[in-house]
């Protein structure tokens, strides 16, 4: 029985997965086209940085261009990865929760990561970014010998560093936990060398590639000094930081009420493993909420990195407060279903975009009949950006996420949004109505409409945007 369930676990896992994302198809998050597009310009001999400016890291358009070198620059290929990493995530926290805590607890978290990815954070970065974090730690405490472990761990964390800066605070948390291990004991320093050298592995990797590409100057421009003054965008004072922390935290009360009950228990959280393990699994926790904090984070999408410590952590003080098996999977599942009607009336897809397919399908033939050539350029403003590679025309210049365009933001802004219009796009795809979002410059619609009265007329008018062509471009 206990065989059979092994092998149908991961089966149920996956068709929970694909369930959950049923109901969002055809949804677009806000920053769902702009990475699409970056990675497929870095297909086409564009890497980003040089043609795309961003404050992440390279890794997450890695693994797009990877999914788009097999299926296309499309949106269906974006969700495709979403969806396998939270699948693999959800194994990852099933094998670690077996080991801290018991099969109930692993079942738990394995289940709980897919549902609240989709229903909180529903942002496609965050998934790879937890599957690489959580496959550390569960490298870290594999049965397997022991250098094969810290360098296993080590370069999945690099791979976690590789798509958000702010991983190396948990790579320290899974650092301590190593060292440790029992096996530790007597080499910490070669082992932390070993675990340092492995982490550096896929980012210096990517580093090469884009020095290859002329980009590495333009990445750490980007990724360090715009990426350091990014929480400065919402000019938050200390005390709006902690308030917005606390606020985040009511979205999933049950499990961080859980989750600091285990770490108040934590000696006696985990008899049967070392005393190392129960700290790291703490300070992994601690390490995502400091992050939290130094993004200013505000918005439901950026507890992603929070879901795996605290399913782990609320998991095993449920399963170690109760002996009965049969009371620890109903308890554990009655906290799975807490944790979801407390989440929902903060779901994130009332964020998302309209299903665009529609629109996207209606606009794309007209600008096509306009007989596009290979210099010419599309502008999205917020709205149809996919239309960039659905029509295979680039953005005019390297600044082209909405945010980077409308509000003030570090390294970019409305001197941006300038240099765009100034570059004469023959097409700009604009929404209907100007759109307010909480960081918008006052100075960013006067300028798209100056340029749309004086330079363009409408081409196509599809809600949720209007697609116009420039005038000499008749």
């Amino acid at each position: 029985m206990r065989r059979a369930f092994l092998l149908a676990a991961p089966c149920l896992l996956a068709i929970w997965t694909l369930a959950l994302h049923l109901p969002f198809r055809g949804l677009r998050g806000p920053d769902d086209a702009f990475y699409v597009e970056v990675a497929h310009l870095w297909l086409s001999g564009a890497p980003p940085y040089l043609n795309a400016f961003d404050v992440k890291p390279p890794g997450y358009f890695a693994l797009l261009a990877l999914a788009q070198a097999m299926f296309g620059p499309t949106l269906a290929a974006l969700n495709g990865l979403t969806a396998i990493c939270e699948f693999a995530t959800g194994l990852c926290l099933w094998r670690l929760g077996r080991e801290f805590a018991g099969p109930a607890a692993g079942v738990f978290a394995a289940f709980g990561y897919p549902l609240l990815s989709c229903m909180l954070a529903a942002n496609p970065a965050y998934p790879p970014l937890a599957l690489a974090t959580t496959a550390a730690f569960a490298l870290a405490v594999a049965p397997w010998e022991w250098r094969r472990r810290v360098r296993l761990a080590g370069f999945a964390i690099g791979l976690a560093i590789a798509i958000k800066q702010t991983a190396g605070l948990e790579g320290l948390a899974l650092l301590w936990l190593l060292l440790r291990e029992p096996e530790a004991r007597g080499r910490r320093l070669g082992t932390a060398l070993e675990f340092a050298a492995a982490a550096l592995v896929a980012p210096l990797a990517l580093a090469l590639l884009l020095a290859s590409e002329g980009a590495l100057g333009p990445m750490l421009a980007d990724v360090v000094a715009a990426a350091a003054r990014r929480p400065t965008l919402e000019n938050d004072t200390a005390s709006a930081v902690v308030w917005h922390f606390v606020n985040a935290q009511i979205m999933i009360w049950p499990l961080v009420a859980l989750a600091a009950v285990g770490v108040a228990r934590l000696r006696a959280l985990l008899p049967g493993a070392p005393v190392g393990r129960a700290e790291g699994l703490a300070l992994w926790l601690a390490a995502v909420w400091v992050e939290l904090a130094l993004q200013h984070a505000r918005w439901a999408l950026y507890l992603g990195p929070t879901f795996a410590p605290l399913l782990l952590l609320a998991g095993a003080a449920m399963a170690s407060a109760i002996r009965d098996e049969a009371s620890k999977r109903v308890a554990l599942a009655a906290l799975l279903l807490t944790t979801a009607i407390a989440a929902y009336p903060f779901r994130a897809w009332r964020f998302l975009g309209p299903d665009d397919d529609a629109a996207v399908a209606a606009a794309a033939p007209a600008i096509l009949a306009r007989r596009p050539g290979p210099h010419d350029r599309l502008l999205a403003i917020h709205e149809g950006q996919e239309l960039n590679f659905v029509v295979g025309l680039a953005p005019p210049t390297r600044y082209f996420h909405w945010m980077h365009l409308i509000c003030d933001f570090p390294g970019a802004g409305p001197q941006r949004l300038r240099e765009a219009l100034a570059a004469a796009p023959r097409f700009i795809v604009a929404p209907r109505r100007s759109y307010r979002p909480y960081c918008v410059d006052p100075r960013a619609w006067p300028l798209i409409h100056a340029a749309l009265t004086q330079d363009y007329r409408p081409l196509a008018q599809t809600p949720p945007f209007v697609v116009y062509e420039r005038l000499t471009a008749r």
